[in-house]
């Protein structure tokens, strides 16, 4: 336990709060970082009751924290607040929290080494590269501004792997272009690390979107309209399924999926053997390749189509 962190509890029932500080000593062992309670304009994180007395809710009271990590406490999170605790107190699931947040905090306390491009930066779809690049963030944990040259910010926060973006960014009629700018920015160094409050500030701002990364490099993927992207004639074939539970996905994705988990084939194959769009086919390939999904070999190419068809069942 190198660091010792202040923490606050705000809630109306002083009986709860006694019993929710006395857990604090009781969890002890299992934690990181050594916490202290303290009185809540000194702390460092601050448990919150929605309706808390004097505040008209939960996001007002967090205003008045002057830069503390504030915590909603409640059965539910309605308000989707970053950081949650519900009710009833639990042992496992408040020292994951505060483990999580102590981690959280130090980044406030240290500066990140400088950032250098991965070995592989120029192999590879831009996509791929996106994904590297995040990879290759996330093993120096900071907060990240990118500012590229259409003149549009990025953020990114490599302790969660959370992305936020300017909501016009993430509709982008041209997502190819948007992923090579950013690409372009990391191979610039074109990038700065920025204090978690100002994370936080634009975390709030109605203009901006938030994305795990997984996801934002999922949906740029699939709907990349660019035409001056040829169809890969290496062979692919799904190693793992995508996370469906949590990446929007539709039956045609099924049916690839389903298809590339027993076929090493080429985008075009794959196209002809599930009459699917060439671009639907393309983009989901470039989409499994970015997230790690798949496996990617040189194939000889099929020039007997009925013979193809026989070994597939037709």
């Amino acid at each position: 336990m190198s660091d010792t962190f202040s923490i606050a509890v705000r809630i109306a029932d002083e009986l709860e709060r006694q019993r929710l500080v006395a857990l604090f000593d009781i969890m002890a062992p299992q934690l990181q970082h050594h916490w202290v309670v303290t009185a809540p304009a000194d702390a460092a994180v601050v448990i919150i009751e929605g309706d808390f007395p004097g505040s008209q809710d939960f996001l007002a009271a967090c205003k008045q924290l002057a830069g503390a990590v504030p915590v909603l406490l409640g059965h539910t999170n309605p308000l989707q607040a970053e950081w949650f605790l519900q009710r009833p107190v639990r042992v496992q699931t408040t020292v994951a929290l505060l483990n999580h947040l102590g981690q959280y905090l130090q980044t406030r306390q240290s500066t990140p080494a400088p950032v250098d491009a991965p070995a592989d930066s120029g192999a590879g779809t831009p996509y791929g590269r996106l994904r590297r690049m995040f990879d290759h963030l996330q093993a120096q944990p900071a907060y990240y501004r990118f500012d590229t040259a259409a003149g549009w910010p990025l953020y990114y926060d490599s302790v969660r792997d959370r992305v936020l973006l300017r909501q016009e960014q993430a509709r982008s009629s041209q997502p190819s272009q948007t992923v090579q700018q950013i690409v372009e920015c990391f191979a610039q160094r074109q990038l700065s690390a920025i204090a978690v409050e100002r994370f936080k500030s634009v975390s709030n701002d109605p203009h901006f979107a938030l994305f795990t990364r997984d996801a934002l490099i999922w949906i740029w993927c699939l709907n990349d309209n660019s035409t001056d992207q040829p169809m890969s004639q290496d062979g692919y074939q799904l190693t793992r399924w995508p996370t469906l539970t949590s990446l929007p996905h539709t039956a045609t994705h099924l049916k690839l999926c389903q298809y590339m988990s027993s076929h090493l084939a080429t985008q075009q194959t794959i196209a002809a053997d599930t009459q699917l769009p060439a671009a639907t086919v393309r983009n989901f390939c470039n989409a499994c390749e970015a997230l790690g999904l798949v496996t990617i070999k040189a194939v000889v190419q099929e020039h007997n189509p009925a013979q193809r068809q026989r070994q597939l069942g037709g």
